[in-house]
C-alpha cells in the first residue's frame, strides 16, 4: 500500500542521513594502491591513475572505520546514491504519500505537503551527496561533473528516446551509418 511505501521511504531517507552523517565525521584518504601509483610514477594524470580500480568490499563490523576512510568505497556509495536521488527527483518518479481513503481536502493538503517534504528531503539529500562527492580524493570534482553530466545530459537522451517509442533506432556495433560505413564490432 501507499502507507507502507511511504514508511519505506522515511526509513530510507533517515538511514542515508545517517550513513552521510558517518561520512562527514570520517576524514578520507586515498586508497593505498592509488597512492603506491602517485608515488611510482608522476608522469600520469590523476583520471590515468584512478582507472583503474579493485575493489573489495568486506562485511565484518570492525572493519567499517577503516571502509568509511577508504575514497574508493567512499566514491561507489555516493556515485550510486547520486543515480537512486537523481531518479527519484526526476518527474518520472512517484514519491509516495499517506494514504487515506476518501481524502477530504484537508487530507488531500496533507499529502501534498507530505510530497513536497519528501521533494525536500531528496534535494537535502543530493546537496550533501554532492559535497561529500566533490570532497573525496582524489579527483572527486571531476567524477562529480561527469556524473552530472551522464545524468542530466545522456538520461535526457535515453528518457525521451524511450518516450518516444525507441525511434529512431540508435546505431549499433556493425551497423551501416549514414555513409554507407560499416563500423568495426567491438
Amino acid at each position: 500500500s501507499n502507507t507502507e511505501a511511504f514508511a519505506q521511504f522515511t526509513s530510507f531517507a533517515s538511514d542515508v542521513r545517517t550513513v552521510l552523517a558517518a561520512l562527514e565525521s570520517t576524514p578520507t584518504t586515498s586508497s593505498s594502491k592509488t597512492k603506491k601509483m602517485l608515488t611510482y610514477d608522476s608522469s600520469h594524470s590523476v583520471s590515468d591513475i584512478t582507472d583503474i580500480r579493485h575493489h573489495k568490499y568486506l562485511t565484518s563490523s570492525q572493519l567499517l572505520h577503516l571502509q568509511l576512510k577508504d575514497s574508493e568505497i567512499r566514491i561507489h556509495f555516493l556515485t550510486q546514491l547520486t543515480i537512486i536521488l537523481s531518479y527519484l527527483s526526476s518527474p518520472s518518479a512517484t514519491l509516495p504519500t499517506p494514504e487515506t481513503p476518501n481524502p477530504t481536502a484537508s487530507e488531500e493538503k496533507a499529502k501534498t505537503n507530505a510530497s513536497s517534504a519528501a521533494t525536500k528531503q531528496i534535494m537535502e539529500l543530493e546537496k550533501r551527496t554532492q559535497q561529500l562527492l566533490r570532497q573525496t580524493p582524489p579527483s572527486g570534482e571531476s567524477h562529480w561533473k561527469t556524473l552530472q553530466w551522464i545524468l542530466k545530459e545522456r538520461e535526457s537522451i535515453w528518457r525521451n528516446w524511450k518516450k518516444n517509442k525507441c525511434m529512431p533506432p540508435m546505431d549499433r556495433p556493425g551497423d551501416i551509418n549514414k555513409d554507407g560505413i560499416e563500423r568495426m564490432r567491438k
